[in-house]
C-alpha cells in the first residue's frame, strides 16, 4: 500500500488505549493504532515488549483490562457481517500426525468452510503456499519452513479480512522465509490487512508498508522507515572520515570530533555524495578510512530507547 492511499482507506481494525496486565506485569500500556485493508504492518520490538500480548488481545485469546478493540468495516457502518480474522500463533498450531490435506480440511471446517467451497479453497492455498506436491505427506515429515507455510495456509481458508502473525519466520530457512513474505504480499494485494510481529530488523525494514516500534508495553514510534528516520534522526545517510593523525584543515559540511581524527557529514540524499567527497582533494593527508552508511531501524530504536535492540 502506498503512503498516499493509506490515508484515504478506512481502517478495518482500531485499538484505542488498550491496557493489559499479564502475569503480574503491565504488558500493554495504552496501545492505540489503526490497521487498513491492503496494508502489511510490522510490529517491531525486543522480546518482552508486549507484541504477543497485543496479538492475543486482538484475537480474543486475552481480554484487555481497559480500552477498545474495534473490528468492523468503517466505510459501511450498517454492514452487520463481522470482520473475518485469521491468527497464526508463534508456536505451530497444526496436527503433526495428520497429512497436509487433513489439516486443511479440519481447519477449514472449524472456520465454517465446507463442501465445494472448502475443496476449492484447499486447492488455492496449496498452490499459494507451494505445498501442492505434499498433500499426502504427514505434517511431521515436512521441513520447518513447510510447516510454517502450512500453518499460515490453515489460517486463511476462510478468506480473513485481517491476518495476525506472531513471529511467522522464527527458525525458518531463507527460501521458506522468502516464500512466506510472497504469501503475505499476495494477501495484501487482494485487500487483506496483515499485522505481523517480529524482532528481525531486515524483515520489517524491507518488507513492511508501515512500522510500529514497541518497547516495554508501549508504542514509541509509528510510520514508514523513511518517516521514522527523518523524525528521530534527521538526514538518512552519513559519511564518516577516519584519520590516522589529527586533521588541521576544515572541511565543508563535515563536523570534526575533539581530537580531529574523525569527521562526519549527514546527507539528505546519496546524490550529494560525489560533491561532499570532492572536498577531499583539498587535503594533503588522505583519510585512512571512509564509511558511508544509511540509517535504519536499529538506529531509530537506539535513538528512542538509548540502548541496542539486542540488550
Amino acid at each position: 500500500m502506498s503512503e498516499s492511499s493509506a490515508t484515504t482507506v478506512s481502517p478495518v481494525l482500531t485499538l484505542e488505549n488498550v491496557r493489559k496486565t499479564y502475569r503480574g506485569r503491565e504488558a500493554l500500556k495504552g496501545i492505540s493504532l489503526e490497521l487498513r485493508p491492503g496494508e502489511l504492518l510490522g510490529f517491531f520490538g525486543p522480546n518482552g515488549a508486549g507484541k504477543t500480548t497485543m496479538i492475543r488481545c486482538i484475537s480474543g485469546l486475552l481480554k484487555p483490562d481497559s480500552g477498545k478493540i474495534i473490528r468492523h468495516p468503517f466505510d459501511d457502518p450498517d454492514d452487520d457481517e463481522p470482520v473475518r480474522l485469521g491468527l497464526v500463533p508463534q508456536n505451530l498450531a497444526i496436527y503433526p500426525d495428520l497429512t497436509v490435506q487433513q489439516n486443511l480440511e479440519i481447519f477449514g471446517r472449524l472456520e465454517g468452510v465446507t463442501g465445494k467451497v472448502l475443496k476449492y479453497r484447499i486447492e488455492e492455498v496449496l498452490e499459494w503456499a507451494a505445498l501442492k506436491d505434499r498433500t499426502r505427506s504427514l505434517t511431521k515429515t515436512l521441513s520447518g519452513g513447510m510447516q510454517r507455510r502450512l500453518n499460515i495456509a490453515c489460517s486463511v481458508l476462510h478468506d480473513p479480512d485481517i491476518l495476525l502473525l506472531d513471529e511467522p519466520t522464527v527458525g525458518v530457512d531463507p527460501q521458506s522465509r522468502e516464500r512466506i513474505y510472497e504469501m503475505m504480499k499476495q494477501l495484501t494485494e487482494d485487500g487483506a490487512a496483515v499485522l505481523l510481529t517480529t524482532h528481525q530488523l531486515e524483515e520489517v525494514e524491507t518488507r513492511c508498508d508501515r512500522i510500529v516500534v514497541m518497547d516495554h508495553g508501549a508504542i514509541v514510534a509509528d510510520g514508514t522507515l523513511s518517516e521514522l528516520v527523518s523524525k528521530f534522526i534527521g538526514h538518512p545517510h552519513r559519511v564518516n572520515l577516519k584519520f590516522d593523525h589529527p586533521c588541521s584543515k576544515p572541511l565543508a559540511s563535515f563536523i570534526f570530533d575533539e581530537p580531529r581524527t574523525s569527521a562526519t557529514c549527514s546527507l539528505a540524499s546519496m546524490k550529494e555524495l560525489p560533491q561532499v567527497l570532492s572536498v577531499l582533494k583539498q587535503l594533503e593527508q588522505a583519510p585512512s578510512r571512509i564509511d558511508v552508511r544509511s540509517y535504519g531501524l536499529q538506529d531509530v530504536f537506539l535513538e528512542l530507547t538509548g540502548r541496542s535492540l539486542r540488550e
